[in-house]
């Protein structure tokens, strides 16, 4: 993956279907728990989806909404995640999810390498909320992140720079 180009791009309205498609990989597993009939959940994830991005649109701070792509060196570019930054007095990384083939490759790490460079030369901190089962945190971890609220659900973790 050390090849490829990981590059940004701002999510347009045409890639709805593919952001619902990455909502959608994160929240199955949690929703098949409750073993509910897949019409019905397939409309409760058409509603989180929807209230997940009005509630993108609606905060406050400035939302940097992005497309994940790679370049591999043979091949065509290939929509791969999203990540979604909400700017205030510090950055929020929202949201960063990557296709499950493209997990443990190193992009999210990159990803988020480039954020805390991004935060350390504004003299910003980063934030996100993560699950305390989710996978993810042991990365986070591994990136400097503090869990500064520990949560049942969600904990909000925080990394500062080294000023």
């Amino acid at each position: 993956m050390s090849t490829d180009t990981i590059t940004l791009r701002p999510t347009l309205p045409e890639d709805q279907p593919f952001c619902l498609h990455l909502f959608s990989l994160v929240k199955t597993e949690e929703l098949q728990a409750w073993q509910w009939d897949e019409t019905l959940r397939a409309r409760l994830m058409h509603m989180q989806f929807a209230a997940h991005e009005q509630h993108f649109r609606q905060c406050r701070e400035t939302v940097s909404d992005s497309i994940v792509l790679v370049e591999p060196v043979t091949g065509a570019v290939q929509s791969i995640g999203r990540m979604v930054v909400l700017r205030g007095t510090g950055l929020h990384l929202a949201d960063v999810t990557l296709l499950p083939e493209f997990r443990c490759r190193g992009i999210g790490g990159r990803l988020i390498g480039d954020l805390q460079a991004q935060a350390a030369g504004e003299g910003l901190s980063l934030r996100l909320q993560c699950n305390p089962g989710n996978p993810a945190l042991r990365l986070y971890l591994r990136l400097g992140f503090q869990v500064i609220e520990p949560g049942v659900a969600h904990s909000l973790l925080e990394w500062q720079p080294l000023y």
